[in-house]
């Protein structure tokens, strides 16, 4: 009898165990720097001062970031985009259109930053569509949502979450502006999942694989304590 409740107990420690590692084990909400920006024409970019990569390479934000810095203390620091120099502007007369985002690989992505151009500005980004893909023609985009900045915020940073997607190219397709004739924005960033870690296959498997034979073994003690009665 002690050594059944023994077995029993270990089972189900091991079991606990397997799951423990599986989610602890789990990196989430890590800052992903995108490589380049490009706004696809006529939307286009206004000039050499106001290009495209502005949108990606941290000049101007009062607090910078590596990829892989954890989101959330980053956002901490309160980093506040430059509403001057190093900020990016469509061409005129062209304030919607499609920017890409290249990310440097396929990652697991779940929410995007924007830092806006100046608080209630005619220049600043309204509406806009989220895409992505693993090709940068998005020939099969996936939809990651609609979505409305909040006019308020400027040039300090604004959260955009959606389902978790693995994507090598994200398409921010702007839709609407402040109402001036051509759109301004300082910085776009994503960052990976955030999601809860879930056991993969594999994982599930082995923890299978571990209660069978456990099971087996106090199986064949008991046939043996009972022979011997």
């Amino acid at each position: 009898m002690l050594k059944q409740k023994f077995l029993g107990r270990a089972t189900g420690a091991m079991m606990m165990l397997a799951l423990t590692f599986v989610v602890s084990d789990c990196r989430a909400g890590l800052i992903l720097q995108p490589v380049s920006a490009t706004a696809q024409l006529p939307m286009g970019e206004y000039g050499a001062a106001y290009a495209d990569d502005f949108l990606v390479d941290q000049s101007g934000l009062s607090v910078g970031y590596s990829t892989g810095d954890d989101l959330d203390a980053y956002l901490a620091s309160n980093p506040i985009g430059s509403n001057g120099a190093g900020t990016w502007a469509s061409t005129a007369g062209n304030p919607t259109g499609n920017m890409d985002f290249d990310l440097g690989g396929s990652f697991n992505v779940a929410e995007m930053v924007l830092w806006n151009f100046a608080p209630n500005s005619i220049y600043n980004i309204l509406g806009f569509d989220l895409l992505a893909d693993d090709n940068s023609a998005f020939s099969s985009p996936t939809t990651l949502g609609s979505f409305s900045a909040d006019q308020n915020i400027g040039q300090a940073a604004e959260v955009f979450s959606f389902a978790p997607t693995s994507a090598a190219f994200i398409r921010m397709s702007i839709t609407s502006n402040g109402g001036n004739s051509f759109t301004r924005v300082n910085k776009v960033v994503f960052a990976t999942s955030s999601a809860a870690a879930v056991p993969e296959p594999s994982s599930f498997a082995l923890l299978g694989i571990g209660a069978v034979g456990l099971l087996g073994f106090r199986r064949r003690k008991q046939k043996q304590i009972d022979t011997t009665i």
